[in-house]
């Protein structure tokens, strides 16, 4: 099983979307999430033996929109040790859709906070 206490995720290729830092107790999973559109937002769920997460999620935009739905993501392990996910999302509020998205693992700068990187400008 795949260990993602404290790692840290954003849409691939999006130097400016959000963020989720993730903790992990046994099997069950959970994340914050903020930056780009996001205010605020939280992901909850549970990992199995081959690091596959299920989880459901909710993200309050800074439009006003709450955006509320689940995805299933597997993972594939780089040769640096770091982690991309193949996100598998079903939204079911504000409107119905589904879709595929690949989430990367960020280390360093990248991964520190809103705050702290704006700080660090």
């Amino acid at each position: 099983m795949i260990d993602y206490e404290g790692r840290v995720f954003r849409r691939a290729g999006g130097a400016d979307a959000a963020r989720a830092r993730y903790h992990q107790s046994g099997r069950h999973v959970w994340a914050h999430v903020e930056g780009g559109p996001v205010v605020v937002g939280t992901l909850a769920g549970q990992c199995d033996d081959d690091g596959k997460l299920s989880l459901a999620y909710a993200l309050a935009l800074g439009t006003g929109v709450v955006v509320a739905g689940r995805t299933t993501n597997v993972p594939e392990v780089r040769a640096d040790g770091s982690v991309v996910l193949r996100e598998e999302w079903q939204r079911s509020s504000p409107d119905v859709s589904c879709g595929v998205s690949y989430l990367e693992e960020v280390r360093g700068a990248a991964a520190e906070p809103t705050e702290a990187r704006e700080g660090a400008r």
